[in-house]
């Protein structure tokens, strides 16, 4: 049944994503899965811990924004090298990207050191 749904999806876009270069469509499917995975993940994460460990359940919500981020992020790197980028604006892309993954990673780092001084 959820073939047939994601069959019938690609073919009631597909007129309408004709212009649009394949990269970009890879873009956004790999994001919106990812994104799809991530909420998934994080709702059996927080089931999975529950009610009895408090410290990881504000840490699981506080950086939910974050990790959402840096899963687009992987994303869009795993489809930068197939994307049709010269070399310098792929470079440029890529540390871009580099950039932001680490400005996510500290972000998360002082949540998390903000949640364990609150506890």
């Amino acid at each position: 049944m959820l073939v047939m749904s994601v069959k019938g999806f690609f073919a009631t876009i597909g007129p309408y994503t004709a212009r649009v270069p394949d990269s970009v469509l890879a873009i956004v499917l790999l994001s919106a899965t990812a994104l799809l995975l991530h909420r998934t993940a994080l709702g059996f994460l927080r089931r999975l811990i529950g009610g009895w460990h408090e410290y990881l359940q504000s840490l699981v919500s506080a950086t939910y924004a974050p990790s959402r981020m840096a899963l687009v992020i992987v994303a869009v790197a795993a489809v930068l090298p197939a994307a049709p980028l010269g070399s310098n604006a792929a470079a440029a892309v890529a540390h871009t990207l580099v950039m932001a993954f680490i400005v996510l990673l500290g972000w998360s780092a002082v949540t998390a050191v903000t949640l364990a001084t609150d506890f």
